[in-house]
């Protein structure tokens, strides 16, 4: 029990920073201004297809809701989106709110997630690993802070310089603190990394649900997590031989990475034949 304490205890302190970015974006705004949860304009699009939902317009599939035509086929899914849209109907939150503590949630897990992960691989340092894994800051970061080192006279400052050869100045996330800022994002690397926790557990039943769910959700996301493990059970099978190739689960989650690519083949093929 003190060591579950202790693992929330850090997970809560690394969870902060994006606390405190969502706090600066609702509490210290010019008066003028009204904060809607919505800290990119790409959030408030998850919302729109979240609203078939919550309006009744849809019950487990949506429709692609940018196209002119209003009785365009609804034939797209997506566990996050259902589950958002529900609960904005049940809890009538405002949508901007609603997920930001989606997000906060699944930040939460996530960075809980990589935590015991990384207690597994490496217990004796996990507490620092864990730090320099969600809030390191990436090799892109060293550079920019190397190069306002070498480059002081340009008046330039720090913050403008570490962030010089980071595209989009920052904000494409792409180092693993900064993107579990983004709501979606936060739920998206909860899933992959759980599928890796249950792999390292050898629960791989659990693993190939966390591919199948994954694979419903985000088709980038999913397709790196099949590839991933695709390549380590053909490596497990036929080139280590070990005991774990003859698991009956391994056969299953071999089953959900086919199933991936299969799944977006066929999405893929609906969609270009007609106007989705």
């Amino acid at each position: 029990m003190h060591e579950g304490i202790k693992r929330n205890g850090i997970t809560v302190l690394l969870l902060m920073p994006i606390v405190f970015i969502y706090c600066l974006h609702f509490f210290q705004h010019d008066e003028s201004l009204k904060p809607t949860g919505f800290i990119t304009a790409e959030h408030a699009t998850y919302m729109v297809y979240a609203k078939q939902y919550s309006t009744g317009e849809a019950s487990l599939f949506f429709r692609y809701p940018f196209q002119p035509d209003a009785a365009s086929p609804r034939i797209f899914f997506q566990p996050q989106t259902l589950l958002l849209g529900y609960l904005w109907k049940w809890t009538n939150f405002s949508p901007g709110l609603l997920l930001t503590l989606f997000g906060i949630l699944f930040a939460f897990l996530a960075i809980r997630t990589a935590y015991d992960i990384i207690q597994i691989v490496c217990r004796k340092y996990s507490g620092v690993m864990t730090l320099l894994f969600i809030w390191g800051g990436g090799v892109m970061t060293f550079v920019g802070a190397a190069f306002h080192l070498l480059t002081r006279g340009s008046g330039v400052d720090v913050w403008s310089d570490i962030f010089k050869f980071d595209p989009g100045f920052g904000w494409w996330c792409l180092y693993f603190g900064r993107a579990l800022i983004y709501p979606l994002e936060a739920y998206y690397h909860f899933i992959f990394l759980l599928a890796i926790l249950f792999v390292l557990k050898n629960k791989y039943q659990l693993a190939a649900l966390c591919v199948v769910v994954l694979t419903f959700s985000h088709s980038y996301t999913s397709v790196e997590l099949a590839l991933l493990l695709l390549v380590w059970i053909l490596l497990e099978k036929f080139y280590f031989t070990s005991e774990i190739r003859i698991h009956a689960g391994l056969n299953l989650l071999l089953a959900s990475c086919i199933f991936t690519f299969i799944f977006y083949a066929i999405l893929t093929v609906i969609v270009n034949s007609g106007p989705y």
